[in-house]
């Protein structure tokens, strides 16, 4: 899953991705104080790359460091409880946008047998739910 943050919060020398479903890879460089921007070389082809404005939005694959720092927002959903069978269950689902978060919970919510959805934005919090 791929998350959005701001180029400048990107460690250098990290993979990343223009948009959230693009195949292409770059590897973040360094400044270009003469453009303004910042440099990344496209993974597959050294010779080639793109410019980033300061605060562009870009992507990355999860790394534990960025959610440490609070540079990505990670919004977890908790199934817990006892379906309409008796059988209890818990699962952590996590999602890159509190939109998407919220929305799944919602349709598990309604499709759910017994179970209960709950909306966390940290692991901890998620956590606490399980059985």
């Amino acid at each position: 899953m791929r998350y959005q943050i701001k180029i400048e919060d990107v460690k250098k020398d990290d993979i990343l991705y223009k948009t959230s479903s693009s195949k292409k890879l770059f590897m973040k460089g360094d400044y270009c104080k003469s453009n303004n921007k910042y440099f990344a070389e496209d993974y597959d082809d050294i010779s080639s790359g793109a410019y980033f404005k300061k605060g562009k939005i870009v992507f990355v694959d999860y790394d534990e460091i960025y959610e440490e720092k609070g540079l990505i927002s990670i919004y977890y959903v908790v199934s817990h409880g006892s379906d309409c069978d008796g059988m209890r269950s818990s699962r952590i689902y996590n999602f890159s946008t509190k939109n998407e978060a919220e929305i799944f919970q919602e349709e598990q919510s309604i499709a759910s047998d017994g179970l209960r959805f709950t909306t966390c934005n940290t692991l901890s919090g998620a956590i606490k739910y399980l059985d």
